[in-house]
């Protein structure tokens, strides 16, 4: 028997990671990236999967919790807290700007959308072929694609649906709704794809719209191209451009779910790609700005080179708050950052007049949010939903800035925002209070 699957140091890797991911997408839980890294994003969903069936949220995938999750239904996920219900609905993505898609790069999209950059380098030529194909070139059905593979398939890239033969079977034989009439069809025609094309009928369908045989091949909804040109279609069968347009992303998703499946990691993809689609009004810093986020970005470099004795622990008061550059240093992300917006000259970022308390919670409260295009050196990134999980400091602007990171023993560190989002959960945060 394998061992249990848990969040380590250095993260456990592997295929039963990502199986336990593909898993845990299927069944509503916002993973990320099937990047098969047991992250704190993984681990915070077998938490959550484990206290939505009663069982010990500690995070572990052993035997009871691997059963359960095979036995689940899709959309199992339930709401984060008991009081979800009855809490204000948070506020809807506002619509997207008109006109043409973004000329956007795959490593801004893909730090937009926590997706690997490589996937999004090889499919993102692919998707724009097939939405022009189907005629949608504009901004909104750009968004809603986008965010749509977010949601579907965290990779950025073609997925076959989590389970085996017996699942399938037990879930799609003998559905005429999916027109699987004949002995094996259940499992013959599982999920495949960017938007998981489920049933013989769809195969058929779609296979003679676009000239494909997938009816006998179905396997080919797994070529990136055809599973592009798929979700195209799709997308224009059900007007989920016109929707996205109007601002209508609930009927957006539902065009293509059937429900809210994954809602919320399907509005904060649209809310960051509609606040990236934007024009942003060029920044024209202060002599005194530019001259402390230098300052900012001069001593989270000093931490760069004396990582050796720079320890991480999170203590408060904040160690070195009154001491400029001291060693040795014990300190945590957000302490390291606030350490140097304090050496720089710089507003506190939590707020608090450098009283020595703060971290990623009071960092993200003070802060004004951003998108990544007005991001300067000495801004602020963040990752993980309110309190936050993790805050790095930016060292030089991008389409993938470059970091300074302090989250464990080795560090800080200078690292690309692209492979620090691989280990760090969503949603990401871009954030200021240097005006």
């Amino acid at each position: 028997m394998s061992a249990p699957l848990r969040l380590t140091r250095p993260p456990t890797t592997g295929p039963a990671v990502k199986a336990l991911q593909k898993r845990l997408q299927a069944l509503g839980y916002a993973v990320g990236a099937l990047d098969g890294v047991f992250g704190p994003g993984t681990d915070a969903c077998v938490k959550k999967f484990q206290a939505d069936h009663g069982l010990a949220a500690d995070g572990v995938a052993g035997p009871v919790t691997l059963a359960a999750l095979a036995a689940a239904k899709p959309g199992a996920a339930k709401p984060a807290t008991p009081a979800a219900a009855t809490a204000p609905a948070a506020a809807l993505p506002p619509a997207p700007p008109a006109g043409p898609a973004p000329a956007w790069t795959p490593q801004q999209i893909a730090a937009l959308l926590g997706c690997p950059v490589a996937n999004v380098t090889a499919h993102w030529p692919q998707l724009q072929a097939a939405l022009a194909e189907q005629g949608l070139t504009d901004c909104a059905s750009a968004i809603a694609a986008l965010a749509t593979i977010r949601t579907e398939v965290g990779s950025f890239a073609p997925i076959n649906e989590f389970g085996d033969t017996a699942y399938f079977t037990r879930n799609y034989e003998g559905r005429k709704d999916l027109g699987n009439t004949q002995p094996g069809d259940g499992a013959r025609y599982h999920g495949r794809g960017f938007i998981q094309v489920t049933g013989r009928a769809n195969y058929r369908a779609y296979g003679q719209r676009l000239g494909v045989d997938l009816e006998n091949n179905p396997d080919l909804a797994l070529d990136a191209v055809v599973a592009a040109r798929i979700l195209a279609a799709y997308m224009k069968d059900r007007h989920v451009g016109t929707l996205a347009a109007q601002g209508d992303w609930r009927g957006a998703r539902k065009a293509v779910n059937g429900g809210l499946n994954g809602w919320d990691t399907f509005s904060a993809a649209v809310a960051k790609l509609v606040a990236a689609a934007r024009p942003v009004a060029p920044s024209v810093p202060t002599a005194g700005s530019a001259a402390i986020r230098a300052a900012i970005v001069e001593h989270a470099r000093w931490g760069i080179a004396n990582e050796g004795q720079i320890h991480y622990q999170q203590l408060r008061p904040i160690d070195g708050i009154g001491q400029p550059r001291k060693l040795p240093l014990q300190t945590d992300c957000s302490g390291f950052a606030t350490l140097c917006y304090r050496w720089a000259g710089a507003p506190d970022p939590n707020g608090l007049g450098f009283n020595g308390q703060g971290y990623t919670g009071t960092i993200l409260q003070h802060c004004r949010a951003i998108p990544l295009a007005a991001v300067q050196p000495g801004d602020l990134v963040t990752w993980g939903a309110a309190p936050g999980h993790h805050v790095a400091l930016v060292l030089e602007a991008g389409p993938d800035p470059l970091l300074c990171s302090h989250g464990q023993e080795k560090g800080p560190a200078a690292i690309r925002f692209s492979l620090e989002t691989q280990y760090q959960p969503a949603p990401v945060t871009w954030l200021t209070c240097i005006d």
